[in-house]
C-alpha cells in the first residue's frame, strides 16, 4: 500500500519521532511537503517529550525544533506529552515482543503512538516496521519522498 494512500481523517494526530524532528529542523521543506500531502495543519501533532530530550542532547534547542515545527507544518495544535506509566508499561511489553527490533526509547515512542491513536512520522526503518506489526499507523517520509519522485 503506498504510504500517501492512508486514509487520514481530519483531526488524526501525527507522532513524529526524534529523528523526524531534526530532519524537519534542518530541511524544513520535508515538512512543508508532508504538509502538502497529509491533513497535518488541521491534526493534532504530538511531540513526546523524550524526543525533544533526545534532540537535546544531541545538540538541537527544543524550542528552535517546536518552532521549525510549527512553522513548516502550518499548526498551532502541537502537544508535547510526558510518557505515561501505561505507555512505559506497554514500551515494556512491546520491546519484549518485538525483541531484538526494539528497544529502549524507540518503544516508548512506538507506545506513546499507539497510545494516543496517532500516526507515527519515523524515518527509522525497524521502528516502522515494528509499528506495521503491531497494526499502528506509520509514515517514513523517504518512502513518500521516492513514491512522489516516481510519479
Amino acid at each position: 500500500m503506498k504510504q500517501d494512500s492512508l486514509r487520514v481523517k481530519k483531526n488524526t494526530g501525527f507522532c513524529f519521532d526524534t529523528c523526524t524532528q531534526i530532519n524537519i529542523f534542518k530541511n524544513p521543506n520535508i515538512g512543508n511537503f508532508l504538509t502538502c500531502r497529509f491533513d497535518i495543519q488541521n491534526s493534532l501533532v504530538y511531540i513526546p517529550e523524550i524526543t525533544l530530550v533526545e534532540a537535546e542532547r544531541n545538540g538541537f534547542e527544543k524550542s528552535k525544533i517546536l518552532q521549525t515545527l510549527s512553522q513548516t507544518l502550518g499548526t498551532k495544535k502541537i502537544i508535547v506529552s510526558p510518557i505515561t506509566t501505561n505507555m512505559k508499561i506497554r514500551a515494556i511489553v512491546l520491546e519484549q515482543k518485538l525483541k531484538p527490533l526494539l528497544h529502549n526509547g524507540d518503544s516508548e515512542i512506538l507506545a506513546f503512538a499507539l497510545e494516543t491513536d496517532s500516526i507515527l512520522v519515523t524515518y527509522d526503518k525497524g521502528l516502522e516496521t515494528c509499528c506495521n506489526k503491531m497494526h499502528g499507523k506509520v509514515i517514513n517520509p523517504s518512502k513518500i519522498l521516492v513514491e512522489a519522485i516516481a510519479a
